[in-house]
């Protein structure tokens, strides 16, 4: 598919950019410049189909990806978005990865189709009761796993994620573009699987968005 970067505007003035699939309503990935900044990451492998389609056809569920899109178009701030991503019912489990511009605005939001679990920066995560996933304060980083319990041996990217987190941002002092795209492309964050990888930093309106096709280099990117 095609993946491109696409600016939306109101009376001539960009209000946020969203990446998406040509043809797509929702957002996959988006910023709103100066505000914040939210992406997906897929959760109990996107859920039940049967059950995510009798949520969204009879109960009202939205997809995650139009609930992306109706809060970058209409919410001012990081609080104002974490409220409005935590509670919109969904038709199905997602992770929402939400940054802010501000010092410590940032969390993992643990989404069910009802329910919402976070984990902010700089602060313990209240299900993690047995430490299974400790993190420094200054960054969180999510894959595909509810980030309280022990994720699978055998596609283990968190342990090797943390670590270079650490390693390429040198413990925090050096966060740019270049140092966080390193931790995306370094292996197994970046693997076989990897479709898409966007850098975004709502606070300057960078972003970078890379389209990986079975190559180790970019196949495509539009912006």
């Amino acid at each position: 598919p095609f993946v491109v970067e696409v600016d939306y505007l109101s009376k001539g003035q960009t209000v946020f950019r969203g990446v998406q699939v040509v043809g797509m309503i929702g957002v996959l990935h988006g910023m709103a410049m100066g505000k914040f900044s939210v992406q997906i990451n897929a959760r109990d492998r996107g859920g039940s189909l049967a059950k995510n389609l009798l949520e969204e056809l009879l109960l009202g569920g939205k997809t995650p990806t139009h609930v992306i899109r109706k809060a970058l178009e209409q919410e001012a701030t990081f609080s104002d978005a974490e409220q409005f991503l935590s509670s919109e019912r969904l038709a199905n489990p997602v992770y929402f990865i939400l940054s802010g511009v501000q010092h410590g605005e940032g969390a993992i939001l643990t989404r069910q189709r009802q329910r919402c679990d976070a984990w902010h920066l700089f602060e313990t995560n209240p299900k993690d009761s047995k430490q299974v996933n400790p993190q420094p304060g200054w960054f969180r980083l999510q894959t595909n796993y509810d980030p309280w319990e022990q994720v699978p041996k055998y596609d283990d990217r968190r342990t090797p994620g943390v670590r270079n987190t650490e390693k390429f941002c040198k413990g925090g002092a050096s966060v740019n573009e270049d140092t966080v795209l390193s931790v995306m492309t370094a292996w197994p964050t970046k693997n076989h699987h990897t479709d898409i990888t966007s850098v975004m930093c709502a606070r300057t309106g960078q972003m970078k968005t890379m389209l990986w096709m079975k190559t180790t280099s970019p196949h495509l990117m539009v912006v």
